[in-house]
């Protein structure tokens, strides 16, 4: 009787260990697949983020970035216009100045001529 009592405690704890086992393994399952989910789900936001982050970039670019460097380009391009005008009005005051010192120079050799005319006729007198 004893061993039957036992036998019986044996197979019930044996039934026991197996059920819990079975519970154990679909714990198991279901949280590998409740995992498996998140990390799907997870990646798919990051591929979601990685792709928002590309058009922000994108965007960023032809919104803002090449109409700033159009603007760089074309502030470059007028700053060389105004300083080659710069330049050529330079040089046209350059060329004013000369022949005015040259015209200056002849007037003062004239005046020089005449005046030694003068010293000549005052002498002479």
């Amino acid at each position: 009787s004893s061993t039957v009592s036992n036998r019986l405690t044996c197979d019930q704890l044996q039934s026991a260990v197996k059920a819990s086992l079975l519970k154990i393994s679909k714990c198991a399952e279901k949280n590998h697949s409740s995992i498996s989910t998140e990390n799907s789900n997870s990646i798919k936001r990051l591929d979601d983020l990685q792709s928002n982050v590309n058009e922000s970039l994108q965007s960023l670019e032809q919104k803002i970035l090449n109409p700033l460097f159009r603007i760089l380009q074309d502030s470059i391009k007028r700053t060389d216009e105004i300083e080659a005008n710069h330049v050529l009005q330079l040089e046209d005051i350059s060329t004013v100045v000369h022949d005015h010192i040259n015209t200056m120079e002849k007037r003062g050799d004239v005046f020089l001529k005449q005046q030694e005319g003068m010293n000549v006729a005052i002498q002479t007198m």
